[in-house]
Parts: structure tokens; sequence; C-alpha cells
């Protein structure tokens, strides 16, 4: 089974995105940049879902670090403020897409798909 770690403050996100994947990935949150990290080297997910605005560590800066133990992660961006990609380099950084808050599940989860090639 997939791993995906939601990277997000609000619950909301997560408990949204965790009944649209269920049964097809195992979907661990983290609501803290310093969570996202423990929980990024634990369990080595096999997707990252990452908002760009945490309370304690930066989307970006959380990205960088994870980067730094794992090349290769695909990572989708989800965030309300888009404005905050504006200088950074996605391909770089090695983010798949970004979808603007608020998304639509069915879109993700297409998205999700079409990395993993149909296969969850």
């Amino acid at each position: 089974m997939k791993k995906i770690l939601v990277v997000d403050d609000e619950i909301g996100v997560f408990m949204s995105i965790k009944m649209a994947l269920s049964g097809n990935c195992q979907v661990t949150p983290a609501y803290t940049g310093a969570e996202a990290i423990e929980q990024f080297k634990k369990e080595r997910p096999d997707l990252i879902l990452l908002d760009l605005r945490m309370p304690d560590i930066d989307g970006l800066d959380i990205l960088h670090i994870i980067r730094k133990l794992d090349s290769n992660t695909p990572v989708i961006v989800i965030t309300a403020y888009p404005e905050d990609l504006k200088d950074v380099s996605l391909d770089e950084l090695n983010i798949i897409s970004c979808f603007v808050k608020p998304f639509d599940l069915n879109e993700l989860t297409k998205n999700i798909n079409k990395i993993w090639g149909g296969e969850r």
C-alpha cells in the first residue's frame, strides 16, 4: 500500500484528503514542520502533500530539509497562497504540481494516480 504524508496545519484538509483516498493509501498527517520531518524520516512516504504556510517552519524550508534526505519523493504543493511559489523553481525542488485551496479532491486524486501510473 502506498504511503502519503499530508503536511498541513488544518485538520479539515487532512480529513478531506484521507476520506478521498481511504482504502487505497496509508495517509499520515503532520500538523507542524517538525512533525513533517520526523514523520518523513520514520515513514519514508511515497508522496508528500505539502502546505507552504506552516506554524513553525516554512513549507519550502521543510521541503529543502526533506530533499537533503531524499531528492526523489514526489511532492504536490497545496496552498491558499499561490504567490508563495512565484520565485520557486518547481523542477529544481521536484514539485510535481500545485493545488490552490480550496481544491477539487477528484483532481488531486487523478493527479496522484497519474504520478503512480494508475497504481495505488
